[in-house]
């Protein structure tokens, strides 16, 4: 039976518990940063690195199963300890989700890939995935820390709505609602 580490998700609505991942056929892009951190994963634990691009690999192939949402290989929606007054006054928080791996030869930590969903056309489906970070390994059991996780989930929504709003044609976020 996989572990949860999704304590609020059953509390989140059904409609926000779905996603693009669940779907086969959807591209995925990656912004700048969260390539060259996926580059360093590769280096430091390749293990790992190929367990999350397996799942990417998974999601565009076939969709993620939906009943393993909160197990031990990914979680959507994220971020609900997110204080939505205090970073997002002026634009609207971002829906996020998480793809996870295990750390390997012997490391207690956990990889995380953290990823918006995008489209072109504000009534649109969202018809695109962004990986937007993927930090550094987090300690697991009592090296976790709930604040910086918090913290990583926030510095991946804003670079999300970074590269969207670069991106030419602009994309825009599924948003928290």
């Amino acid at each position: 039976m996989p572990r949860s580490r999704g304590r609020g998700l059953a509390s989140v609505p059904e409609h926000l518990r779905r996603s693009r991942i669940h779907t086969p056929g959807c591209d995925w892009n990656y912004t700048d940063s969260c390539a060259d951190e996926l580059i360093e994963l590769k280096r430091v634990d390749r293990d790992a690195y190929e367990v999350l691009a397996a799942l990417i690999i998974d999601a565009i192939d076939v969709g993620l199963d939906v009943d393993d949402n909160g197990g031990d290989t990914y979680t959507v929606p994220v971020g609900w300890h997110v204080d939505r007054q205090r970073h997002f006054s002026r634009k609207p928080m971002p829906w996020l989700g998480e793809l996870k791996a295990e750390g390997t030869w012997g490391r207690q930590v956990d990889y995380r890939l953290y990823f918006l969903e995008t489209k072109i056309a504000p009534d649109g489906e969202a018809d695109a995935i962004l990986g937007s970070s993927c930090p550094a390994g987090k300690g697991v059991a009592g090296d976790y820390d709930q604040g910086g996780q918090t913290g990583d989930m926030l510095d991946a929504m804003w670079r999300g709505i970074k590269w969207c709003e670069a991106h030419d044609p602009v994309r825009l976020w599924r948003v928290w609602e």
